[in-house]
Formats: C-alpha cells, structure tokens, sequence
C-alpha cells in the first residue's frame, strides 16, 4: 500500500513537471515567434527607434520611464485621441505624448501623479472626452492592473485569440522591421500590422489604416454601428446630462496641475464632421455633447486655462478624409491643431511654426503629416 502511495506521488510529480515544462517551452516559442518575448528594460535600451505594438498588453505605462529620464517641456495627457501629437511639431523635439494613459479621469489623475513624482512640465496639454464625464458609463483606473503586466498569459491569449492562432500559418508576415518607417517592431500588432506606440515621441502608428488606404465608409463604420446601440458598457452608452461628480473631479484635477506651476492647455479632440454631424443632429447624443462642450468651456474659463473646441474636425480646416477612423484625428490633423493652439500663449513659445507650415503645407498624405521614420 505504502508503494503503491509512493509511486502514485511520484509518477504525480513527474507528470506536473513534463506539464510545467511544456508550458514554459511552448510559451517562450510563442512569445518568441510573435516578438512578444521582450522585458521593459530591454525595451528602453533602444527605445527610440522602437515601433511597440504588443497583442498580449497594452504596453503604454513604459511612457512613464521613459518621461522620467527626457523629461520634456511639454507633455500631452489623454486618450489614444491625442497620441497623433508629434515631437516634430514643437522646438527641438521637445515634447512627448502619454496618449492612453488617460482613458478616464481617475486614469488621468494616476498618471499625471506620476509624472509629478518626477519633475514638473513647463506646458501640458489635456485633451478631455465626452465619456469622462458621462454618468452611465462606469468610470475608474485600469492602469493599475497594468502595473503587474506580464507575459504570462500569453498562452491563454493564444488560445482565446483566433487570429493569434491563425498567424502561426503566415509566418512570412512577421517582419522584423516597420515597413513605414524602418523600426523595430516589437509586439506581434507591429509585427504585421505595423500597429503601436513610436517610443521616440509616443504618438500611435495606425499602420494598417494607412497602408489598406480604406474609404471612409469602412474606416467610420464600428463608430456609427456604436453610436446607434448606445450600449451599456461602451463609451458611446447614450446620455442626456454630463455627471456633476466627474465635472468636480475633472476641476479639481485640472486646477491641481495648474498649481504644480505647469501652464495648461484644454482642448476637446476630435471627430470626423460627418460622425460630428450625426451626434448634433441625434437626440441620443444632442444635448449631451453641448453640455460637454459648454460646461468643460466654463471650468476652463473659471481657472484661467486656454480651451479649443475641435471636436468638429471641420473645425480646423481638415476633410474627413484626415480621420483615422470615427473618433480619431490624423497625424495631419493633429499638426493642424497644433498650429491653431499655438498661436496663443503659452503654447507659443514653443511649437516649431516653420516646421509646422511646412507640413500642413506638403503633407506625406491625409494620414501622415510627417515621414514615418521621424
């Protein structure tokens, strides 16, 4: 019985162990393959000729180390909807965006804490959406759980994502380098769709919408397909009134950074005029979008802070076609706000006017304002 036992436990063992050792085999094979297989420090030791697009995590908290050593004058804080700022745009490169470490105001609020830890900006640049402030979407901060990002679900990734899978049978797609602009591609999004974070400045590449040069039908269809359930749990959940509660939040943030000694520039990102036209014309959206406007106009006024309203893409003298999808501006785009923002203080002193004309003026199309190597 006392052998039987034993050689129970043992063969235990010895089958957990193959298991164990499987799984680390097969992860580190895929992670590999896929470009996935990269630590943060690893990363940063050539992070500025990096195209950082993983398909496993997000990534974008690897902005906050590298904000700790440039330490720019003038930092953007916000959404994926102002990551199409580029360094190029302001003097001497002196600039990086946090774009999508702000998807909330509680996100935004641990983010700008620390950056605060490190040093203070001369300028910062928020960029505020409408659902921050929409009562019937759940607010928070999911960029905790990002602290303790790893690659140890990438099997579980693997197996729930079909397309992972599929990639295994197209190999020849993963390239080592960025087909727009020679980086190299860290993350199987970059990989092969040359999709993620430029670490030089952190602006977002949206390879793929540039490269399938779709219509803007195609590139505005999920916005309008969201816009028209307004479901629950989605950022475009329909709403009447703006929550009081996040107005509060959102004052108390901006009068914060405003007290660090850093001067602040307000502005509502944009959309396309088409998907802008629809939500004023949709009693869904209608008086929501006014309030948002109105109220964020007045906080601003209240604390002395520039404020642009673009969320009319129209606004600054961009075609839709100058959309990367329904509620995303271009780079193009962004170089044109960058100019219209900067004609006023304190922004002034510190975007790079030629630079600026000459782009707006010969473009490398609607969608890149700029080469994609710089």
């Amino acid at each position: 019985m006392v052998y039987n036992y034993e050689k129970f436990v043992k063969r235990f063992v010895m089958v957990n162990a193959i298991i164990v050792c499987l799984v680390v085999i097969s992860t580190y094979f895929i992670a590999n393959i896929f470009k996935e297989n990269y630590s943060d420090s690893e990363i940063l030791e050539n992070y500025e000729n990096v195209l950082y697009g993983s398909s496993i995590k997000d990534g974008g908290l690897i902005k906050l180390r590298i904000i700790g050593e440039r330490m720019p004058d003038v930092i953007a804080l916000g959404s994926s909807r102002v990551m199409q700022f580029r360094a190029d745009y302001f003097q001497n490169k002196n600039f990086y965006t946090l774009g999508g470490l702000g998807s909330s105001i509680e996100e935004l609020e641990y983010t700008w804490g620390k950056v605060r830890q490190v040093y203070v900006p001369k300028v910062v640049i928020v960029g505020i959406d409408p659902w921050w402030l929409n009562p019937n979407l759940k607010q928070g901060n999911n960029l905790i759980n990002g602290e303790n990002e790893g690659y140890n679900n990438i099997l579980v990734e693997f197996f729930r994502n079909k397309n992972m899978r599929k990639q295994l049978l197209h190999m020849d797609e993963i390239k080592d380098n960025d087909a727009l602009g020679g980086r190299i591609n860290i993350g199987l999004d970059a990989a092969v769709n040359g999709n993620g974070y430029r670490l030089s400045d952190g602006s977002r590449q949206y390879g793929k919408t540039i490269q399938d040069k779709e219509d803007n039908v195609t590139r505005f269809k999920s916005t309008y397909e969201r816009m028209e359930k307004g479901a629950k749990g989605d950022r475009f959940v329909w709403c009447d009134t703006v929550s009081d509660k996040q107005l509060e939040k959102l004052q108390i943030l901006l009068c914060d950074i405003k007290k660090s000694g850093a001067e602040v520039v307000v502005f509502l990102p944009p959309f396309p005029h088409e998907v802008y036209d629809y939500m004023d014309n949709n009693p869904h959206y209608h008086n929501y979008l006014h309030e948002y406007i109105y109220k964020t106009n007045k906080i601003c006024d209240e604390l002395e802070i520039p404020w642009y309203n673009f969320c009319d893409l129209a606004s600054v003298g961009s075609s839709d076609d100058e959309a990367i999808d329904g509620f995303h501006g271009s780079d193009l785009a962004y170089a044109r706000i960058t100019a219209l923002m900067g004609k006023d203080r304190p922004l002034s002193c510190y975007i790079n006017r030629k630079n600026l004309q000459n782009v707006i003026s010969n473009p490398i199309d609607n969608m890149q304002a700029i080469p994609a190597s710089n």
